[in-house]
């Protein structure tokens, strides 16, 4: 049977990311390898992103994808010194792929040796094939988390949603009213419009913490009201 794979980060589950989530679940089982933490944050003298969805929300969005399984694995130091061949072959041992996909620029591995034509020369090897998809592009530029963030952390909401392909929202369990908000890329302090199960509700963000008159015991999605 046909099976992809693909592997990233995928913060945010953006429209570059459902791009590639729209190849690999055209074949009949599709699997997805993204970190329980983002690589940077046990690379040696690099600074980890302020993440757009912490790992539940990413879950939360993956989840109403028709992926067929999702691979969950910590990007430990070990793990950082594994060379592209060793990793994939591991992989491939436990979950058999037949196709191997990737966004275009992906690079794997330890010092990010895995390039294509070594991943080329690899899937001849092992039977599988390499396809790179080309970046969504908005307004000619690609899109990234990165573009993204920066977006968020300005404040422009509007063009956050056309790259998200949805509005900017946060997940999780408001205790006492407040989200905590740290180690994620968030707008800037000030009142917001936002939603939770289409109830429309005022917020505000103030020192790394969303507040709202709203209070639950398990996570819920809070969608920021983005008009034009």
């Amino acid at each position: 049977m046909s099976t992809s794979l693909t592997i990233g980060s995928f913060d945010g589950l953006h429209l570059g990311h459902q791009k590639v989530i729209k190849h690999i679940t055209q074949y009949p089982t599709s699997t997805l390898l993204t970190f329980t933490n983002h690589p940077l944050s046990v690379l040696p003298g690099k600074t980890p992103p302020k993440l757009l969805c912490r790992l539940e929300h990413k879950l939360h969005l993956l989840k109403q994808t028709p992926i067929t399984q999702i691979l969950l694995f910590p990007f430990t130091p070990a793990l950082s010194q594994e060379s592209y061949d060793v990793f994939l072959t591991r992989i491939h041992k436990t979950y058999p792929f037949t196709a191997l996909i990737l966004g275009q620029g992906a690079l794997l591995g330890h010092n990010r040796e895995g390039t294509p034509e070594k991943l080329y020369s690899l899937g001849l090897h092992l039977g599988f094939t390499v396809t790179y998809i080309s970046p969504y592009l908005y307004e000619a530029v690609p899109v990234s988390s990165g573009r993204i963030r920066n977006l968020v952390q300005t404040g422009d909401l509007y063009k956050v949603k056309e790259l998200l392909g949805r509005p900017y929202s946060l997940y999780g369990t408001l205790k006492n009213g407040t989200l905590d908000l740290q180690g994620l890329c968030h707008p800037p302090p000030g009142s917001y419009l936002v939603s939770i199960d289409n109830c429309q509700k005022q917020a505000y963000i103030e020192n790394h913490t969303l507040h709202m008159p709203f209070s639950c015991t398990s996570p819920v999605t809070v969608t920021f009201t983005v008009h034009g």
